[in-house]
């Protein structure tokens, strides 16, 4: 093999290969698998992120339980099927920053990814709720004295 002169996208993808296949059968008697993530080359060096999970780990499955009775679920609700416009569902995580569309499941049939909202879910489930307050207020503003003083 030739001594590199710079790095290019193609030499990259190689160096990414080598290094997954060789960590993953390194790791691998450990219970560990291993992902490369995103990383940034120019002419003269790259960076790649990896990311070492035990195997059979689930984070959106742990988020799902860390977060479910905030949202009125419970953590056995994690998998459980609903019907949304006649089609089927299963629900796989809870996202809290997503506050519009916390929700992500998994269409029955096919498998795509869809993202839901809060109120779509809970009905989906029976959960009772509540009305909208019209946003939260710690506290009522001081009242205005009259006269600009």
């Amino acid at each position: 093999m030739e001594k590199l002169t710079s790095i290019s996208r193609q030499i990259v993808k190689r160096v990414r290969h080598v290094v997954t296949s060789t960590l993953a059968e390194a790791m691998g008697p450990l219970g560990l698998k291993v992902e490369a993530l995103s990383g940034q080359y120019d002419e003269g060096s790259f960076t790649l992120k990896l990311r070492f999970t035990l195997e059979g780990f689930d984070r959106g499955k742990k988020d799902f339980v860390d977060l479910a009775q905030i949202y009125g679920l419970k953590p056995s609700d994690h998998g459980r099927i609903f019907t949304v416009g006649g089609t089927e569902y299963q629900l796989t995580s809870i996202n809290s920053r997503r506050p519009k569309y916390p929700f992500g499941a998994n269409r029955v049939s096919d498998g795509a990814g869809f993202k839901f909202g809060e109120d779509t879910v809970l009905r989906a489930f029976g959960v009772e709720i509540a009305a909208p307050t019209g946003g939260l207020t710690l506290h009522d503003p001081p009242p205005r004295s009259k006269g600009g003083k």
